[in-house]
């Protein structure tokens, strides 16, 4: 990625929208402090990377293919519950306040009433709706969401992006999302950044979205040998 320069008040929330391959995976990644940009630089709450850690329990996140088995015989609140976890306690039993956390932030999203159920026979909605709760056990300040309604039918779409909207407002959350759902993602979010390797539009939601430039954005094909390696300017 090239010449991606923008900032995001507290409390805004922010889609990111472009084809596949233009890199938005990897500008959440870059925000996270997963991959190092080559050239420019990321000041995530007043702090340059590499960030502290106290940055960094600060930043929730929803990758678009957790490393989570959905088949795993754990129970909702355990799935939840594992956001809690740090190196040095992950072989430590759950405390009773971890618990309740987790608690918490399920019935935060809906599923409070699910916390003893085994994630593995939840619906693909409510198995997301767990996986939100895990990104927002922490209270985090920033919400980083990557593709969160894929696999999702309409229904299940809807009542997700209703439910993040309520949360987002509720907590005053900034929010960053990606998602290919053009329509879902300008309901929720106000402003809009399109990317294809370089920012090509940022503005409201409307704008962006009747820009004529836009189309063109998603025919654009890139040819670069190092198409994960991102160089933030």
């Amino acid at each position: 990625m090239e010449k991606i320069t923008f900032q995001v008040a507290p409390g805004e929330a922010v889609g990111i929208i472009g084809p596949n391959g233009a890199g938005k995976t990897t500008l959440l990644k870059a925000i996270l402090g997963l991959v190092r940009p080559r050239q420019g630089k990321i000041d995530l709450m007043g702090h340059p990377q590499p960030y502290p850690p106290g940055v960094q329990k600060k930043i929730g996140y929803l990758p678009q293919q957790p490393r989570f088995e959905r088949h795993f015989p754990f129970l909702s609140s355990d799935v939840v519950a594992t956001g809690l976890l740090t190196p040095s306690s992950l072989l430590r039993p759950l405390s009773s306040r971890q618990r309740a956390r987790a608690m918490e932030a399920l019935t935060a999203v809906g599923m409070g009433n699910q916390g003893d159920t085994p994630f593995s026979r939840l619906s693909g909605g409510e198995q997301q709706r767990v996986l939100l709760a895990r990104a927002l056990v922490r209270k985090p300040e920033l919400l980083l969401l990557d593709e969160p309604s894929s696999g999702l039918d309409f229904t299940g779409r809807v009542n997700f992006f209703k439910l993040l909207q309520q949360i987002q407002q509720e907590c005053r959350l900034t929010v960053l999302l990606v998602s290919h759902d053009l329509p879902a993602v300008a309901r929720f979010a106000p402003t809009l950044i399109a990317i294809n390797r370089i920012k090509h539009l940022h503005g409201s939601a409307r704008e962006v979205l009747q820009d004529h430039r836009l189309a063109d954005l998603y025919r654009r094909r890139f040819s670069s040998p190092n198409r994960e390696e991102p160089a933030l300017g």
